[in-house]
């Protein structure tokens, strides 16, 4: 696992961010049949130019060439347009021609209920890093007042644990050390949370 993936994974865990936003990579789908994001997001095209041409009223010729930037920019000012949730016409269940329902076909039950979630709720088109952000982007709606300083707090602690990490990889990498102080310092570079680099009052707020 990447150290950006175990960050971003802490982060979800932190806010209790839905899980549907995680890769195929954090823990929660770890063992599940869930595809990775290149392919979700390969779906994700199919998907919108489906709709551009069967809900929006546009031609294949319009869409054909349509790469992942032309499918970004119509989900998120067409279909979207301002919201996080998609009208109910635009949602996935609802678009079930012959072209979508042989797409469904091939997906397992954790590609649906990922892909649903996702495609629904705004965070199509998007790494794993700015779903995760896009998620907060949620919470910080609901904090009022109090957004500015925790955003700046997680900032600031997620600053703290990547240095942290550094000078564990520097320590593994370059310090002579014994084969059993190698795997403790392993151990401990691996099981760094973000948490661990709140203070304690902005943890107690958020329980």
């Amino acid at each position: 696992m990447s150290n950006e993936t175990k960050i971003l994974e802490d982060i979800m865990e932190k806010w209790a961010l839905n899980d549907k936003i995680g890769n195929n990579k954090t823990k929660w789908w770890k063992g599940a049949k869930l595809k990775g994001d290149a392919l979700l997001r390969s779906w994700e095209q199919f998907i919108c130019k489906n709709m551009a041409v069967n809900k929006c009223g546009l031609k294949w010729p319009d869409v054909e060439d349509w790469g992942p930037k032309e499918c970004r920019k119509f989900y998120n000012e067409r279909l979207l347009d301002g919201t996080r949730i998609l009208p109910n016409q635009y949602q996935l269940k609802e678009n079930n021609n012959s072209a979508m329902n042989t797409l469904f076909e091939t997906w397992c039950e954790e590609d649906m209920v990922v892909m649903e979630y996702r495609w629904n709720n705004g965070y199509a088109f998007k790494s794993f890093r700015d779903r995760v952000y896009f998620a907060l982007d949620g919470v910080v709606e609901n904090l009022g007042d109090q957004a500015g300083d925790v955003i700046k707090k997680m900032q600031e602690a997620e600053a703290a644990m990547t240095a942290v990490a550094e000078e564990f990889d520097g320590m593994i990498s370059k310090v002579p050390m014994s084969s059993r102080a190698k795997n403790l310092m392993e151990y401990m570079r691996a099981n760094l949370r973000i948490a661990d680099f709140l203070d304690e009052d902005e943890e107690a707020s958020n329980d």
